[in-house]
């Protein structure tokens, strides 16, 4: 019995300290949870800070104002013309006897490109000749006869009705001298056109006849075609929005080609003026010459030049997206002393890139990215400042003037 009770006693004495150990094991485990409970409200209440702290301070980017001058563009359809061409053909009907060129080859003025038989005319003016010559003879003779009868005259040797007969005589040969020369001067133009040259220095195409061909002066498609390629000239219509602004006669150019990307062919200024307008479309049909020193340019093609219609001279511009639309009026962000300041502008221009606008000044910061997320007055942070602003010489298309 004695034993019994000890036994019991040291099993509920166990059983006492097992459950007084769970107590502790679960006090302290609650601790800790308790602990990370309130670590991570503190961090969810200093994200909350920090998250209303950023957006009371906008951040954006800005570029200055400047004043420069600006040319706007506007960009054309034109096509690159010859100043001379002209399909070369023979004056006189004949045979063709030789060719004196190369396909595509550049000749210069006077060279000779081709040959007809001239056999003919040869004959025509050696006929000529002779008969000169022997015109020549017989008017010698009898101008030696005259000569000796009116030194007989004066004698009374000879009759008043024979001197007078050899003048007669000698006055013929002298008509017959003077027609034999017509005729040679005649046979020898002949001769010349027998030798087609080029009337003017320019590359030649390909020739559409062979030796031994029968040409005429009426033959459509003639030798070959003659093209000047130096000078160059490019024709395209001017719309009433540039003309209307005054003549247009000294209007900067620029030739591109409608290659992918665009490659500029040559720079020049408008210098020929058509009398009237085009009916049908109302442009006015001018031309510009070209320098073609490089062979760079062709004929017929066609190009895209962009005509520099209006040029503001040390105007005030600002990035193109800084400039705001509003219900009324236009008007940029600007950042003054750290805070957004509305400021109303007129928008005069735009090309691509660049706003030319009155009302601001140069040398203001004005938001190009964030703008839209700030009211006038807010103060901001300013990121960086953009590289788009307006301190470069625009040479963008124009894109119309704004009123």
């Amino acid at each position: 019995m004695p034993l019994q009770r000890s036994t019991r006693r040291w099993l509920i004495l166990a059983t006492l300290a097992l459950a007084l150990m769970g107590l502790i094991g679960y006090l302290m485990s609650r601790g800790e949870v308790d602990k990370s409970a309130n670590a991570a409200a503190g961090n969810t209440a200093q994200g909350e800070k920090s998250g209303r702290r950023g957006r009371g301070t906008p951040t954006v980017t800005v570029a200055m104002s400047s004043r420069q001058d600006v040319t706007l563009w506007q960009t054309l359809p034109g096509t690159l013309a010859p100043l001379q061409q002209v399909v070369i053909r023979p004056t006189q009907a004949g045979q063709l006897r030789t060719i004196l060129f190369e396909d595509g080859a550049y000749v210069k003025r006077g060279q000779v490109l081709a040959t007809l038989d001239d056999r003919e005319v040869r004959a025509s003016l050696a006929d000529a000749e002779a008969t000169r010559a022997q015109v020549q003879a017989q008017r010698a003779t009898t101008a030696l006869t005259l000569k000796r009868y009116q030194a007989l005259l004066k004698e009374n040797a000879v009759s008043r009705q024979e001197v007078d007969e050899y003048l007669g005589q000698a006055q013929q040969y002298r008509a017959q001298e003077a027609a034999a020369e017509s005729r040679i001067a005649a046979a020898q133009v002949k001769l010349a056109q027998m030798r087609i040259v080029a009337p003017f220095s320019g590359r030649v195409g390909l020739r559409q006849v062979s030796p031994g061909a029968q040409l005429s002066p009426n033959d459509a498609q003639g030798i070959v075609t003659l093209t000047q390629t130096q000078p160059m000239a490019v024709d395209l219509g001017l719309p009433d929005q540039i003309t209307a602004q005054g003549s247009p006669r000294g209007l900067p150019i620029e030739v591109w080609s409608l290659a992918q990307p665009p490659i500029l062919l040559a720079n020049s200024r408008i210098t020929i003026l058509d009398a009237q307008a085009d009916p049908a479309t109302g442009a006015l049909p001018v031309r510009a010459l070209l320098d073609n020193n490089r062979g760079q340019l062709i004929a017929g093609q066609a190009v895209s030049v962009r005509v520099a219609s209006q040029t503001y001279y040390q105007a005030v511009t600002v990035p193109l997206q800084a400039v705001q639309t509003g219900l009324e009026d236009r008007f940029v962000m600007a950042v003054i002393q750290g805070k957004a300041v509305r400021r109303p502008v007129q928008l005069v221009a735009q090309t691509d890139t660049l706003a030319i606008v009155n009302g601001l000044e140069a040398g203001i910061a004005v938001i190009t990215d964030g703008g839209s997320r700030v009211r006038d007055g807010v103060a901001v942070k300013v990121a960086t400042l953009s590289k788009s602003s307006a301190h470069s010489r625009s040479h963008s298309s124009a894109s119309g003037v704004a009123s």
